[in-house]
């Protein structure tokens, strides 16, 4: 947006009932776009922010696997976040990811347009030809304007970031930007700090997510960790994923278990729920795993099997304290 206007956009992560009224405080009368994020992790969180924002143009990037101790399962989530749809009014729009499964339930709620994104073929806008490598990713857009469609280029790691860039690029046309727009601003965008950010450490590759975690962002870093064409072992230090409730050891089997099957050469599992991790990792057969019930512990062992070439990733919700062995990493440094 900021291509063509005066922006107010969310810092960091101010989508709570704090960080929301601290953002509109600062719009004023020189402002012609606000863009606020709105988050929840309990039920009812969510529709007092969007009254409070009152939004013309919604986007629902996807459904996940977030805080089911609190929403009891995916069809809570579901619920919670159709309230941005609701609350959208009859002349606004609401982005939708078209590719989950969910969104349809979330569309039928809304009496505003609703515009797909998506790999799908069914999708209003479709990326395709994907091509990675180890600063981003480069791929082609499908729309119905044909001065929208072309090749898009984005600085952020992992094939979901294609999806999160179609939303921009869907908006963007949406309030009238050009292509040339639109490409200069996704090529501006830059990961925030310990979210898919890459570094390289004396020789080892670091790939830094170590901000936050649930099931679906799990996976996908483990892709993205996989996915990255670049030669070297893949490493895998892996924390607890918090407030998950009873989906807890099922969850963080599911991660251990698709390290397995990526092909990951060493696991480091950290954290109270690390043996739950590990083994269904060794059950997949990973050979390669070691478990851990605190970070410092983690912290030494990592320091002294990395070797240069290696790529590792680093992955957690916050309280599992990851972001100590970035450090150490880049203390280190050269």
């Amino acid at each position: 947006m900021r291509q063509k206007f005066l922006t107010l956009a969310s810092e960091a992560s101010f989508n709570n009932d704090i960080g929301v009224p601290m953002t509109l405080l600062r719009l004023d009368r020189t402002h012609q776009v606000a863009v606020l994020e709105a988050g929840t992790n309990h039920p009812g969180e969510l529709a007092p922010l969007v009254k409070m924002i009152r939004p013309k143009f919604g986007i629902t990037t996807n459904i996940g696997r977030e805080h089911l101790e609190f929403f009891g399962d995916v069809a809570g989530v579901v619920k919670e976040e159709g309230a941005l749809a609701e609350l959208l009014p009859a002349d606004g729009k609401l982005f939708l990811n078209g590719d989950c499964e969910w969104s349809e339930k979330i569309a039928a709620r809304t009496k505003a347009q609703v515009v797909r994104v998506g790999f799908g073929e069914k999708n209003d806008w479709r990326a395709k030809g994907i091509r990675l490598d180890k600063n981003g990713v480069t791929f082609q857009v499908v729309a119905a304007d044909a001065e929208l469609s072309g090749e898009y280029r984005i600085n952020l790691l992992g094939r979901h970031q294609v999806v999160n860039s179609l939303f921009a690029v869907a908006l963007g046309g949406e309030l009238g930007l050009g292509r040339a727009e639109i490409q200069r601003g996704l090529a501006d965008c830059q990961p925030p700090k310990m979210r898919m950010q890459f570094w390289e450490a004396n020789g080892i590759r670091v790939l830094d997510d170590a901000y936050n975690a649930n099931t679906d962002s799990m996976l996908a870093a483990l892709e993205t960790l996989c996915d990255l064409p670049l030669q070297g072992r893949r490493v895998a230090v892996l924390g607890d994923m918090t407030e998950l409730g009873a989906h807890s050891a099922a969850a963080h089997a599911e991660v251990g278990r698709r390290a397995a099957e990526l092909g990951v050469g060493q696991l480091f599992a950290v954290g109270k729920m690390a043996p739950v991790t590990a083994q269904a990792a060794r059950d997949a057969g990973l050979a390669r795993v070691v478990e851990f019930a605190e970070v410092e512990g983690a912290l030494k062992a990592v320091k002294s099997m990395l070797k240069a070439g290696d790529v590792v990733l680093l992955k957690a919700s916050r309280s599992s304290r990851l972001e100590r062995i970035a450090e150490t990493l880049k203390a280190e440094k050269n």
